[in-house]
């Protein structure tokens, strides 16, 4: 049977060999960072039913590789390379939040508009004598 690994897989060992090249242990890791072995485990292994949310787990990168002295970018790179983006961090999803952000201040900028110009005109009446 042909097929390429698991990317998942694949980044779980990725991790597990940068850990064993600096000669820590996944106990000892743990206990540096507070990422409980279980987690660790789950990351090395590539086991993404045993994650959490991607937050938690872009937290557990982070910790990682300032305990191993790597590139935060670079795990966070390949993990998204094995995982997917999160739908809040694709591109796409992030331009169309920006256009909604855009037209709605666009929106608000108008309305004070208007508004600033009622009080000027109510303010500017012609007074009857």
């Amino acid at each position: 049977m042909t097929g390429s690994a698991d990317p998942k897989v694949t980044f779980g060992l990725y991790l597990a060999d940068l850990r064993v090249q600096r000669g820590r242990e996944l106990g000892e890791l743990s206990r540096t960072t507070r990422i409980p072995e279980t987690l660790l485990q789950a990351l090395e292994y590539g086991d993404a039913e045993r994650l959490p949310d991607r937050v938690f787990v872009a937290n557990f990168l982070r910790a990682y590789a300032e305990e191993l002295g790597l590139r935060q970018d670079d795990l966070e790179l390949r993990f998204y390379g094995a995982y997917g983006r999160p739908a809040e961090q694709d591109p796409a999803v992030l331009e169309r939040a920006r256009q909604r952000r855009a037209r709605w201040q666009a929106v608000g900028v108008l309305v004070v508009a208007l508004l600033g110009l009622a009080v000027f005109l109510w303010l500017n009446r012609p007074v009857p004598r």
